[in-house]
């Protein structure tokens, strides 16, 4: 253990070995114990936990707590969803899906039909009419 991480040690986790992370626990206070500077460390580290610990607690408004519960546990509908779809949004594949039906209507409706010569249906019953109302009016 060196100097430069005891002091990362009582920084992050305070003067409290039971605080301090396990696997170095031993080396540290083998290192608190022999050495002056870690022992001047030490005590700094507890005049500020001191401190800490005396300082009042300022209470957390209700908009930070319900900002906190909203972040932390997600809506159970958003949860089964992603179980049942875990690629995103549903909404981007279901509209993909209606826009290729709406293409299929639409070239199905403007494709001539097998045996036609070219033209719709629509057109040649259009044509149909246009041939019989001339000949009716050539009658009259």
């Amino acid at each position: 253990m060196e100097i430069n991480r005891l002091q990362a040690i009582l920084d992050a986790y305070g003067a409290n070995p039971d605080h301090w992370p396990a696997a170095e626990r031993n080396a540290a206070r083998r290192l608190a114990d022999t050495s002056p500077t870690a022992q001047a460390m030490m005590a700094d580290a507890a005049a500020l936990d001191q401190l800490l610990d005396a300082a009042p607690l300022a209470e957390p408004s209700p908009e930070l707590l319900a900002d906190i519960l909203a972040a932390a546990t997600p809506a159970t509908r958003h949860r089964w969803a992603a179980l049942l779809w875990p690629f995103g949004p549903v909404w981007k594949p279901a509209s993909a899906l209606a826009m290729a039906g709406l293409l299929g209507l639409f070239l199905g409706a403007i494709t001539p039909l097998p045996g036609t010569t070219g033209s719709s249906v629509v057109y040649d019953d259009l044509d149909a009419l246009l041939l019989v109302s001339t000949l009716e009016q050539e009658a009259q």
